[in-house]
C-alpha cells in the first residue's frame, strides 16, 4: 500500500514521530535540528522525539524560517488550512515531472526507432513482392499509425520539459540564494 504524504493528509502520529520523519527526510543530525532551534545539545532533539517534551513554538518557528516545515503540520499532524504548497514541495514536484518526462522521451524516442527499422524491413519486404509482414497484410500502415502516435507523445513530453523547465529554474535560483543568505546569516560572513 502506497505511503501517505503526511503533510497532505492527516495521520495519527505523535510530534516526535513527525519531527523525526521531517529530521531523516531533509538528511539532517539531530545536532542539526539543535542547532537551528537554538539548543545546546541534542539531548532535548532527542526528548522531543520520543515525546518526552515539546519544543517552544518559537523555536519551531526558528525551523520553519530555516527548512520548509509547515509547523501546524508539525504541532498536529494536519495540513494548516488554506496552506499552499512550499517552494521545496513545488520544486520536488517539478523534478520528479522533469524526470518523468525526459524518461517517457527516452523511451518513446527507442521505441520509435525499433519502428522505424520495422518499417524498412516491410519496405524491403514489399519492393521484393513480399508481404509486409506474414500474419499482417497491412503491416507498414499500422506501423505507420503507431509512429505518429508515437511522435505526437514525444512532441507532448519535450512540451511538458520546455513548460516545467523555467519553473524549476527559478525555485532552483530561489533555493541558492536562501542557502546563500542562510550560510552567511549563520557565519556572520558575506559569500
Amino acid at each position: 500500500m502506497p505511503e501517505k504524504n503526511e503533510q497532505f493528509f492527516p495521520s495519527s502520529t505523535t510530534f516526535g514521530q513527525r519531527l523525526r520523519k521531517f529530521r531523516k527526510n531533509n538528511g539532517l543530525r539531530q545536532a542539526d535540528l539543535a542547532d537551528v532551534m537554538g539548543f545546546a545539545g541534542t539531548g532535548i532533539i532527542s526528548r522531543f522525539e520520543r515525546d518526552q517534551a515539546f519544543p517552544p513554538v518559537e523555536r519551531l518557528a526558528l525551523l520553519a524560517r530555516k527548512y520548509p516545515v509547515d509547523v501546524h503540520w508539525l504541532i498536529t499532524g494536519e495540513r494548516a488550512p488554506g496552506a499552499h504548497a512550499t517552494d521545496a514541495e513545488l520544486y520536488k514536484v517539478i523534478v520528479r515531472a522533469l524526470r518523468l518526462a525526459a524518461a517517457l522521451s527516452l523511451e518513446v524516442t527507442e521505441a520509435i526507432e525499433l519502428d522505424e527499422r520495422d518499417l524498412q524491413e516491410c519496405m524491403d519486404r514489399k519492393s521484393k513482392g513480399e508481404p509486409p509482414h506474414q500474419d499482417i497484410p497491412f503491416y507498414d500502415e499500422v506501423l505507420r499509425s503507431r509512429m505518429a502516435y508515437k511522435i505526437e507523445s514525444l512532441r507532448l513530453a519535450k512540451e511538458t520539459e520546455e513548460w516545467l523547465r523555467p519553473l524549476f529554474e527559478m525555485l532552483e535560483h530561489q533555493r541558492r540564494q536562501s542557502e546563500a543568505g542562510t550560510d552567511q546569516a549563520r557565519t556572520g560572513k558575506k559569500i
